[in-house]
């Protein structure tokens, strides 16, 4: 007798001639997965080859770090001002334009944009990188809003 087989891949049931068995579901492994963090030293970008100024144009500098605190809670950088230091010192980085569009917008924006007035500011804390400030929200997320 020939046995005729059938998979209903929407219901996961296969038909066997006249039999009808249920497949068994596959068991998803509940256990956590080791760390996917790497080591701190692989967080620093290579120089760049050039010598030309660079400004980066888009940075999330205070959610970033946020980040690396969470990860790294024993890491190297105590501060955002030692945190940007270690990422941008020696890489031709002239500027930087710190976006704050993440909602909520946190009271420390107000720290950073005045953090960065004057030039011996800039000059201690910034490492001599330009600091310019950006507030505000994606199109995407007013589309709602009336």
């Amino acid at each position: 007798m020939r046995s005729l087989f059938l998979l209903n891949s929407r219901l996961n049931v296969r038909f066997c001639s006249h039999v009808a068995v249920s497949a068994r579901p596959k068991r998803f492994n509940m256990t956590k997965k080791k760390s996917s963090t790497p080591g701190e030293e692989n967080l620093l970008l290579p120089t760049p080859p050039s010598t030309a100024k660079i400004v980066d144009t888009h940075t999330h500098l205070a959610s970033t770090f946020q980040f690396y605190q969470t990860r790294y809670k024993e890491g190297q950088h105590k501060d955002v001002f030692s945190f940007l230091r270690a990422m941008y010192e020696g890489r031709n980085v002239e500027a930087i334009v710190d976006v704050w569009c993440e909602a909520p917008v946190r009271p420390m924006w107000k720290e950073f944009a005045d953090s960065a007035l004057s030039k011996e500011d800039r000059e201690s804390k910034w490492a001599g990188i330009e600091y310019w400030f950006a507030l505000g929200v994606f199109r995407s997320i007013l589309s709602g809003v009336r």
